[in-house]
């Protein structure tokens, strides 16, 4: 059994992880040589930045302090039967009080950047409204804590953690009254942050809190909506971006740079024929490239646009002509790889033949890297 790990005893481990140091040499005779991955890049481009990341919710803790308000995940996990072992981040990390010895654990990591993201509810607790000071003041103390330290800050506004307000009174996502004060928020933080933080995360990972908590249920808000709600649902999230982008622009110091961090899976063909290798780009349009192509294309990739059920609003067009959006270009993407998709079936529908269902891994174990569905 292991030992309870202290925070430095983790945080060592996870650099070792990070900066890619590998474990203790075997012997020639017992070492196991892995086959060439003919697809491997001999090395990480020039200007790669090593860093480590983290969400508000899942670190900060302090979830009733300085005025913060409560978010989706905070009513979610507190709801029974929806976190298997009733867990919740409560306090977490301790993060809120603790951030001074955090942000030193990453020094001795080595890294140089830091993506955190900022919780929505503890600057605007309502998500709409008077701002909050005290809350942004931490964020204020923590920029200013790694930046002494020589770790350059990259900050992510929207980490899942949506003002529950919102939710009641709008239906969250649901509205496009949603988008809109996410860009009043984004607004308001870039204008007062931008002096020491130059790159700006809109959204991590529509793809994953849209199905995971619009579609299937398993994460907050916790809602099954059918598909044509769903897909409305979606186009409020690419609209709130680009609403956020022209937010930021208007308001943020010159030279402040715009992205999104996006959950992007990759999808390899189980064999390299032409059956197999079409069911992988089918796979890959279906799943990971939806929101990606809406916010980069301003559409939704053809195969996606021709399932049935998708609403009238994302056929029509109408996130530019009803909200004044334009192209609301980004500075950079991120693919968050968390997992790949294997399929050896060809044509599965929408998602090609990668499947999801009674293959899909148990909720403790979605952040697993590398892993197959079958």
């Amino acid at each position: 059994m292991f030992e309870k790990f202290s925070r430095r005893q983790f945080a060592s481990l996870a650099g070792f992880s990070a900066l890619g140091m590998a474990a203790p040499a075997q012997s020639q005779d017992s070492a196991i040589k892995p086959a060439p991955d003919r697809r491997a890049s001999a090395s990480f481009p020039n200007g790669f930045i090593w860093g480590t990341a983290t969400s508000a919710y899942q670190i900060e803790g302090a979830v009733k302090e300085d005025g913060r308000g409560q978010s989706i995940w905070d009513i979610f996990s507190h709801t029974p039967g929806k976190i298997r072992d009733r867990t919740n981040a409560d306090r977490a990390n301790d993060h809120y009080h603790r951030y001074k010895e955090d942000v030193r654990l990453i020094k001795e990591l080595g890294v140089k950047a830091y993506r955190f993201s900022i919780a929505w509810p503890r600057v605007f607790p309502d998500g709409t409204g008077a701002a909050n000071p005290k809350g942004l003041d931490f964020y204020n103390r923590l920029l200013d804590e790694l930046l002494t330290n020589g770790i350059e800050p990259f900050a992510t506004l929207y980490h899942w953690d949506l003002p529950q307000s919102l939710q009641d009174r709008v239906g969250g996502w649901q509205s496009s009254e949603t988008s809109k004060a996410f860009a009043d928020y984004a607004g308001y933080v870039a204008e007062r942050l931008s002096d020491r933080v130059t790159s700006f995360f809109t959204l991590n990972e529509a793809g994953r809190f849209l199905n995971f908590g619009y579609g299937w249920g398993i994460d907050a808000p916790g809602l099954k909506l059918p598909p044509a709600a769903l897909n409305q649902t979606r186009h409020n999230v690419a609209l709130g971006h680009g609403l956020a982008v022209q937010a930021i622009r208007a308001k943020a110091r010159a030279g402040t740079k715009i992205g999104l961090a996006e959950n992007i899976a990759a999808c390899l063909p189980a064999i390299d024929t032409p059956e197999n290798i079409r069911a992988a780009e089918i796979a890959r349009q279906g799943r990971p490239e939806i929101h990606r192509r809406r916010v980069e294309d301003h559409r939704f990739p053809d195969r996606f646009r021709r399932v049935e059920h998708l609403c009238a609003a994302i056929l029509r067009g109408r996130l530019r002509s009803r909200a004044g959006v334009q192209r609301a270009a980004i500075s950079f993407l991120v693919p968050a790889h968390e997992f790949r998709l294997a399929p050896d079936r060809p044509g599965d529908g929408v998602l090609g033949a990668a499947t999801f269902g009674q293959a899909l891994e148990p909720r403790h174990h979605l952040h697993q890297r590398e892993r197959r569905v079958r």
